[in-house]
C-alpha cells in the first residue's frame, strides 16, 4: 500500500518520522500524543494515537489534522498571546497602583 496517497493508513508512531521524513525524535511524538502541544487559541491540542498490545499506532491523517490544527490561525475561537499578555500587564499594573507601588 502506498503510503502518499492512503492517509488513513496506520503507522507506527516510533516509525513516522522514517515515513513522513520528519527530523524529529520519537520522544517529541511520544509528548505530543501524550500531553500534547498549546494552540495558538490557548487549547490543548494531542496527537491522536490507537494502542494495540504494547504498540502505539498513528494514522497518518491524524497526523495531518493534529497539524493543521497547530499551524491554524485562531479565527476568533480566543484572543492571540499579544492580547492575552497585554491584558495581564494591564492587571499587574493595576494591582500596583491600588497598592500605591
Amino acid at each position: 500500500m502506498n503510503l502518499a496517497t492512503d492517509r488513513n493508513q496506520r503507522v507506527q508512531l516510533r516509525d513516522l518520522p522514517g515515513v513522513e521524513g520528519l527530523d524529529l525524535h520519537v520522544s517529541t511524538l511520544f509528548r505530543w500524543a501524550s500531553r500534547g502541544v498549546l494552540a495558538r487559541d490557548g487549547s490543548r491540542v494531542r496527537l491522536r494515537t490507537t494502542r494495540v498490545g504494547g504498540r502505539v499506532y498513528v494514522r497518518l491523517s491524524d497526523f495531518d489534522a493534529f497539524n493543521d490544527r497547530l499551524n491554524a490561525e485562531s479565527g476568533g475561537q480566543g484572543p492571540d498571546a499579544s492580547e492575552r499578555r497585554r491584558r495581564e500587564i494591564d492587571r499587574a499594573e493595576a494591582e500596583l497602583a491600588a497598592l500605591g507601588v
